[in-house]
């Protein structure tokens, strides 16, 4: 049997009210989210972008013989390490 909205107890009512509050929240959660997501992945391929245009010959030996010199050019905001990872995983 179901309840008609004036025969739910106010608890179930408030319940119902938080639920769907939680709902549009939990919404735009995702959605900020993902908006970060999105503005992460932009700035990161920008940033390998760049790093592969300074770096081409570095980057052709890696990707030829699995290995870089020191001599890489890499600004502050990431290190050489991460660099590589990221390079590596490319």
């Amino acid at each position: 049997m179901k309840l008609i909205s004036s025969e739910r107890p106010n608890f179930v009512v408030a319940r119902i009210e938080m639920a769907e509050e939680e709902s549009v929240n939990n919404s735009e959660l995702c959605n900020r989210t993902l908006n970060e997501i999105d503005v992460f992945y932009e700035k990161l391929e920008e940033m390998m972008s760049r790093f592969v245009r300074e770096n081409k010959d570095a980057v052709r030996d890696f990707a030829s013989h699995g290995h870089v010199g020191d001599n890489l050019k890499f600004d502050n905001m990431i290190s050489k390490s991460a660099i590589m990872k990221v390079v590596f995983l490319i």
